[in-house]
């Protein structure tokens, strides 16, 4: 490999991980939205059904495309706890 070839890959991954920070920004920016709204219309910080569907379906989808599933749902549980928490602070149940 050379050094323009390990650059090159670098970038790209440079780049990658700036786009899945400014995802996540976006997502917690969402989550803040979708908290108020609980807030105001008493509804529970968290969606165990919704929250358990979407784990099946990402574990799919890291299946389908090389990923280990278990790695991704550890992510996505860390995610979604964090944004609960945000909830229960906003005020929702």
């Amino acid at each position: 490999m050379s050094g323009d070839e390990l650059t090159r890959f670098r970038r790209e991954i440079d780049e990658i991980d700036r786009t899945w920070v400014l995802t996540l920004a976006r997502r917690f920016e969402i989550t803040e939205a979708v908290g108020n709204l609980k807030r105001r219309e008493g509804l529970p910080a968290g969606d165990p059904l919704r929250e358990s569907r979407q784990i099946e379906a990402l574990r799919d989808l890291a299946g389908k495309n090389g990923l280990d599933p278990d790695l991704v749902e550890q992510l996505f549980r860390m995610i979604t706890d964090r944004v609960r928490a945000r909830h229960r602070e906003l005020g929702a149940g």
